[in-house]
């Protein structure tokens, strides 16, 4: 069976200066884009340097994730990975290991977000996304598990659960 992505994309290293509209725009090329949402800072209102791009299908998202990954875009190398519901990990059933966890505080560092996640298995890697010029937290970062039954108990306690005083979004990221 072929890797299910679903039709909704993470897009990470964007410019401060990109939009909700210079976002639609930059995918639209590869089908019908349901909505182009930039993650914003709370507290300044500008744009953190990633969002997520929904398309009508999975077919469209496929496409836009093998030709946007890693290409330049305002003087940046985008990055792309798709975001599947553990729900939709199930019934597709394909291996997954990586997490992405979203809605971090701005002061959780790598080794707070390893010990929330390991009592639910070894993990491999945890990599907090930080702004490349003043190495602050950009507010998600990845945690990778040596399995997927990890991955996945992790997944299910971990989504909504308060961390620093934030509650995380979690769901699975799956490079194409």
């Amino acid at each position: 069976m072929a890797k299910r992505l679903g039709s909704q994309l993470f897009v990470s290293r964007l410019s401060n200066y990109t939009t909700n509209q210079k976002l639609e725009k930059l995918f639209s090329p590869f089908g019908v884009v349901k909505e182009a949402r930039l993650v914003l800072d709370p507290r300044t209102q500008k744009p953190k340097g990633f969002g997520f791009v929904t398309f009508d299908s999975e077919s469209q998202a496929q496409k836009a994730l093998k030709a946007m990954d890693g290409r330049c875009w305002s003087r940046r190398s985008v990055s792309l990975c798709s975001t599947v519901s553990l729900g939709r990990w199930q019934w597709t059933r394909h291996s997954c290991t990586k997490l992405f966890v979203g809605g971090l505080s701005y002061d959780t560092n790598e080794t707070v977000l390893k010990d929330a996640f390991r009592q639910h298995g070894e993990i491999i890697e945890v990599k907090i996304i930080c702004d490349h010029v003043s190495g602050k937290s950009q507010g998600y970062g990845f945690v990778q598990f040596t399995s997927e039954s990890a991955a996945s108990m992790a997944l299910k306690e971990m989504n909504g659960q308060f961390l620093d005083g934030r509650h995380v979004r979690v769901c699975f990221a799956h490079k194409g």
